[in-house]
This record gives C-alpha cells, structure tokens and sequence, in this order.
C-alpha cells in the first residue's frame, strides 16, 4: 500500500509516515483544511507542496528540510509531552475537585439532618414549653384563689373573734 494514497485522519505526529497521513486527509478535505488554514496560515497550496516533497521525493529531503523536520518533531514532541502534563494535571485536579465535592455533599447532608432533629427537638420542647405554661398559669389561679379565700376566712374570723372577746370581757374600770 503505498503512503500517499491514504487519507486517514492522524492527529499525534509522532513519525513522519503519521504527518503525511495528516496532511494527505487535509488536501483531501477542503473544508476542513480552509478552516485549518484560517487559525493557522496554511493554505491548500503549502499541503499540496509539503505532499509531494514528502511523497514523490521518498527521502530526497534538502538537508535544511531533514533538519527543519527534525525540529519540527522535537517541537512536536516537546508540545505532546506539554499536552500529557496539562491532562494529567486536569485529572488530578478534577479527581480532587469530586473528592471535595463528594466531602462537602456529605457534611452538607450531616448538617441538614443535625438541624431538621434540632428542629424537631426545638419543636418538641416549645409544645412542652406551651402546655406547662398553661398548666402552670391555671395552678397560680388555683392557688390565688384558694390564698385569697382563705386569707378571707381567716380576716372574718379573726374579725369576728375579736368582737366576741370585746363582748365577753368589758372592760374593767
């Protein structure tokens, strides 16, 4: 199977066999590689010319274009590594992110269910609060009234008492 008739999307240049599959899907897709060319200043034209040095010439490189590709796959090289840290980084962190998230779901969950049973005690006490205040102001109603009563009873029968005993023995002269 020769190389240049393949038009298979490759995105990780990592020999120079996967850069002409590259630019081979380019020349064959317009569309894609006009708005290829818009971001990046490639025209049809330079993957046209970079095909066909990298196809008919088989090998038959300049020295300055062997060097440039050789620059071109450390830079290539240089930017995948770049790329494999800033995913790892973002794993991490957002493994970090969920196990901080999944933290704070459960502290949020404790929290809720501490505050509806301190509600509901809260709930509780008041009700108690209510009904011995009631009973309490009916008993200081029954007390009063019974005080008052007998406070009454006894005024009379002292009142009484007196004036029997000012009866009973007059005074002596």
């Amino acid at each position: 199977m020769d190389i240049c008739t393949i038009a298979e999307p490759v995105f990780i240049f990592q020999t120079q066999q996967a850069r002409v599959k590259f630019l081979l899907f380019l020349f064959n897709s317009s569309a894609w590689c006009e708005s290829f060319a818009h971001g990046v200043n490639w025209t049809l034209l330079d993957s046209a010319i970079l095909v066909n040095k990298l196809c008919l010439g088989r090998g038959a490189l300049l020295p300055e274009e062997k060097q440039s590709a050789s620059e071109l796959d450390a830079v290539l090289q240089h930017h995948h590594s770049l790329q494999e840290k800033l995913a790892e980084e973002m794993l991490h962190l957002a493994r970090n992110l969920k196990n901080n998230t999944l933290v704070a779901q459960n502290v949020i969950k404790q929290d809720n269910q501490t505050l509806s049973q301190s509600l509901r005690l809260a709930d509780r006490n008041f009700e108690k609060l209510k009904d011995e205040s009631e009973r309490l102001e009916q008993h200081a109603k029954k007390s009063v009234n019974w005080l008052l009563w007998l406070m009454l009873i006894v005024v009379c029968f002292i009142f009484i008492s007196m004036i029997l005993f000012i009866r009973i023995f007059p005074k002596l002269r």
